[in-house]
């Protein structure tokens, strides 16, 4: 289970850490308030290919990273 979600340059977002608890999370919010991006970040942590214009303009790279639940 997904414990905790970092991003960095990755399209919009330039530092960004989101802590889940245990139990279903649902994401809302308004339109562009990035609920896609996050969820792009979490395909990126298992495989899916990025497009270039996701990178931050003038960024090294992007850096989705995570946290596990321990079961």
């Amino acid at each position: 289970m997904l414990a905790e979600l970092s991003i960095k340059n990755f399209a919009i977002i330039d530092d960004l850490s989101v802590r889940f608890s245990d139990g279903l999370t649902a994401i809302t919010g308004q339109t562009g308030a990035g609920k896609t991006i996050r969820i792009n970040a979490v395909n990126l942590l298992f495989d899916a290919r990025a497009a270039p214009k996701m990178i931050r303009t003038r960024a090294k790279g992007r850096e989705p990273s995570h946290t596990n639940h321990k079961a």
